[in-house]
């Protein structure tokens, strides 16, 4: 007796396989997607089919013994039982021949190439397509290489402040500092304002925060607003001169030393730092209001000097009442935009950083 599988449809004949220990033997029952197909779906019915492989001599072989789509209701039985029923004939036996490995990137057998590396999850690489990729990896790096240069090469000047240089709402489209200076700076430069119309000198910090990473030339104008919040102890009485100056006293210390943190915060992160004074022709200004700025001013000029920074006075160079914008006057015109920008051009192209002798520029 040997055991046998007598696997049956309906009421036709069973198909008995003996069972041998150089055969593996499989059972399956199929039914393909009809969805995507556009002929008709009865062709593509379920089937059922009996196969196996049979190891000989060290050899492979595939073996059929039956193939037979199915229709509905029909009845499947499975037996595996000890018999000497007489065997079921093959109906197909053919030899199994190992295809050959071919790379996953270029189709290539194993064959026509001189190293074929396995990859695992049936990805395979041969060594011409491992050069290929190699080139494109070196192209890759020394494209980034290149942008890398490239920035380093690159000058960029930020705008750091107040609306001397945020004067956009001021002026013409395409008349303030910003845009006259990114309109003329050379090609390998960039002009970034991080400066923000009404900021004070507290406020600086946060644009410090947005310092692109690569900056070359930093340019500071602050001040001004810090001035205006002081209008209101002009109009303070004092009963003598001594009085009203230990008023300004105390002015002049507190703006000296937040305006000496902030320089020095900022030279930290740039060194090559130009800072502005603050204006001091605007139109129809009052006399004493001339005297409080002064003392700002001075305060400017003495610490950018102690850092040993070039200056932009801006008391010389915005001089005429066309530099100041009409909608408020205390802003930077288009005509004042220009000559800073000019100032700001060429302080980036000619200053010399290295030189110890600070520089005043009008």
């Amino acid at each position: 007796m040997k055991k046998q599988f007598h696997i049956k449809i309906n009421d036709e004949d069973s198909t008995i396989i003996d069972i041998n220990s150089d055969e593996s033997i499989s059972f399956d029952i199929y039914h393909p997607a009809t969805k995507f197909n556009k002929d008709d779906c009865s062709e593509f019915g379920p089937f059922y089919k009996i196969d196996g492989l049979r190891w000989k001599n060290k050899e492979h072989f595939h073996l059929s013994w039956a193939e037979k789509k199915l229709k509905l209701n029909d009845k499947i039985s499975f037996q595996y039982i000890e018999g000497d029923l007489e065997t079921t004939p093959l109906k197909k036996e053919e030899k199994y021949i190992e295809l050959e490995l071919t790379c996953s990137f270029c189709d290539k057998k194993a064959s026509e190439t001189q190293q074929l590396i396995d990859g695992g999850l049936l990805a395979r690489i041969c060594n011409e397509c491992v050069q290929v990729c190699q080139c494109e990896i070196d192209k890759d790096n020394l494209k980034h290489k290149d942008m890398s240069t490239n920035e380093d090469q690159i000058t960029h000047i930020i705008l750091i402040g107040d609306s001397i240089f945020d004067n956009a709402e001021y002026v013409n489209k395409g008349d303030s500092v910003i845009e006259q200076l990114q309109t003329n700076i050379p090609i390998n430069c960039k002009a970034t304002l991080l400066a923000v119309d009404g900021d004070v000198i507290n406020d600086v910090y946060a644009q410090l925060e947005m310092i692109p990473k690569v900056t070359t030339h930093a340019f500071l104008s602050i001040g001004g607003n810090d001035a205006l919040r002081i209008v209101n102890v002009l109009q303070q009485a004092s009963s003598t001169v001594g009085e009203a100056m230990e008023i300004f006293t105390g002015i002049r210390l507190d703006f000296q030393k937040r305006y000496r943190e902030l320089i020095t915060q900022i030279k930290l992160k740039i060194d090559k730092l130009i800072i502005c004074t603050i204006h001091d022709s605007v139109p129809d200004i009052e006399p004493r209001a001339l005297t409080a700025l002064s003392i700002f001013n001075e305060i400017i000029l003495k610490e950018a000097f102690s850092i040993g920074v070039a200056v932009i006075d801006l008391r010389l160079l915005c001089n005429e009442k066309e530099d100041y914008s009409t909608i408020s006057p205390i802003e930077p015109s288009g005509q004042g935009a220009r000559k800073i920008v000019e100032q700001i051009v060429k302080i980036t192209k000619e200053h010399d950083f290295n030189c110890a002798i600070p520089h005043v520029y009008k």
